[in-house]
């Protein structure tokens, strides 16, 4: 009988059927959240190919490029490095969809981004009705949401509600 072959699919379709998610393994949140992405794109029926950039610029940056010069249609990316500007040298077809930041330097990118305001004023809400006055915030040294960053948020509410907060 007859059996597809998937690589000439592939060509004449002009699209792979397989979708990159690039992450970092390392964060455990990260790692919960590619199972669920692998999973909808089996559901949907799509394969997809896992690549994990270690909380690497770099590394992330090797990775997706690898990934569109696979000519894997698109990459959903927890991104490492949202201003990067090599994001605006892919290819207009590579689908990007990026988790946690807007993409600076890639138009047309679709991104799902969380909402800091909400969550630094439920984190310091909880912490301040707990008694707490005097609260320390972790921040990374990587560069993140560029437009709406956690730090100065947390800033502007714990100086409107007597809360001395140290930023390291």
């Amino acid at each position: 009988g007859y059996t597809a072959n998937p690589a000439a699919q592939a060509l004449a379709a002009g699209r792979s059927g397989s979708i990159g998610v690039c992450g970092s393994l390392r964060d455990l949140w990260q790692q919960e959240l590619t199972v669920r992405v692998a999973g909808r794109l089996r559901a949907a029926g799509f394969s997809s190919a896992i690549a994990d950039a270690d909380a690497d610029p770099e590394q992330e940056r090797d990775l997706v490029q690898r990934m569109a010069a696979a000519h894997v249609d698109g990459v959903v990316a927890l991104v490492t490095d949202p201003s990067a500007q090599w994001w605006r040298d892919l290819p207009a077809s590579f689908v990007v969809v990026s988790v946690g930041d807007v993409l600076a330097h890639r138009a047309g990118a679709s991104s799902v981004v969380f909402d800091n305001v909400h969550g630094v004023r439920t984190a310091l809400e909880h912490l301040a009705g707990l008694g707490h006055r005097r609260i320390g915030l972790l921040t990374t040294t990587l560069p993140s949401t560029p437009g709406r960053p956690a730090e100065t948020l947390a800033q502007a509410f714990a100086a409107d509600h007597g809360l001395d907060l140290s930023v390291v």
